[in-house]
Parts: structure tokens; C-alpha cells; sequence
């Protein structure tokens, strides 16, 4: 494990370039969950439709109805 030290000390640039390696590892896989989390949406739409009973059209919430006896 030292020789790979020794050779990330010996030569920035090169470790510079893992670095934005990793970098890119990491936002393939934010945007993979970000897509997954966008098909279970889309598939939990389909099936249960929008909007919910509790919301209007752009899904805001419902506002209470006024009942009739109130002055």
C-alpha cells in the first residue's frame, strides 16, 4: 500500500485525473437513483392516478369545504 502512496505523491496530475474518475463514478450513479426513483414514480402514477383525493389538479392541497350552517 506504500508504493501506492509513493506514486500518488510522485505524480499530481495523474491523481488529479482519478480524482475527476471518481467524480464521474459518483454522478453516473446519482443519476442512475435519480432514474429509478423517476420509473417507480411514473409506474406508482400510472396505477394509482393523479391527483390523490387530497389534492387539486396541480397538487396543491384541497381547501376544507364550507359546510352550510356556518354564518
Amino acid at each position: 500500500m506504500s508504493d501506492f502512496w509513493q506514486f500518488w505523491n510522485l505524480h499530481p496530475f495523474l491523481a488529479w485525473c482519478a480524482l475527476w474518475l471518481l467524480w464521474g463514478v459518483y454522478a453516473i450513479a446519482v443519476l442512475a437513483m435519480k432514474l429509478v426513483n423517476r420509473v417507480l414514480r411514473t409506474i406508482k402514477v400510472a396505477v394509482r392516478g393523479w391527483p390523490p383525493p387530497h389534492l387539486d389538479a396541480d397538487g396543491d392541497w384541497k381547501p376544507e369545504p364550507k359546510s352550510e350552517d356556518a354564518p
